[in-house]
């Protein structure tokens, strides 16, 4: 999912939105594949392990979008009084089969390539706007929760970060790698 600026949803004539992020259908659920991944899921010390991890759940976490934000006909503008009724996702959609067999490979290379693919696509597919900002913002609300319970997510080129505990005794401290 592309991170979604609060500013984009929260500031001028679109500030009162009525998202009440409630579609039980759109939360990933610990034992599905694009539930919010944590590095420390990972047990092996090689960063492809964690790589494989994070484009695989991203590819999975797309299956979802595209069946929950289907591509529609007709292009619409932003209206202003933009409230939308969640509807029930689609069983499938025109990305399911490749995102399937694409993860299939276990090849991180063709999952990063789809991923990218897929994102790229998106910016320029047609859906209810509406539809599609309210599935980002929950899943926006909802990932921040989870960051929130004190696990920190490493960026790609970053060489150090705090990886914080939530059990600790007075003589340790929050490790640093």
């Amino acid at each position: 999912m592309a991170r979604t600026s609060t500013a984009s949803f929260a500031t001028g004539a679109r500030a009162d939105l009525g998202i009440d992020c409630k579609n039980t259908e759109w939360f990933a659920r610990p034992d599905e594949a694009d539930f919010y991944p944590r590095y420390m899921t990972a047990t092996s010390p090689d960063p492809s392990a964690v790589e494989m991890l994070y484009y695989s759940t991203m590819l999975a976490a797309l299956d979802r979008y595209w069946r929950c934000v289907p591509t529609v006909s007709v292009p619409t503008a932003m209206p202003e009084g933009c409230i939308s009724h969640a509807t029930s996702c689609n069983a499938g959609s025109e990305v399911h089969d490749a995102i399937s067999e694409t993860l299939a490979t276990q090849s991180l290379d063709k999952i990063r390539a789809k991923a990218l693919e897929l994102l790229a696509l998106d910016q320029h597919r047609t859906v209810e706007p509406c539809l599609r900002r309210e599935y980002r913002v929950c899943q926006s609300l909802w990932a921040a929760e989870y960051e929130k319970r004190e696990y920190v997510t490493p960026v790609r080129g970053e060489e150090v970060f705090e990886v914080h505990t939530i059990h600790r005794t007075p003589s340790s401290s929050a490790s640093t790698r």
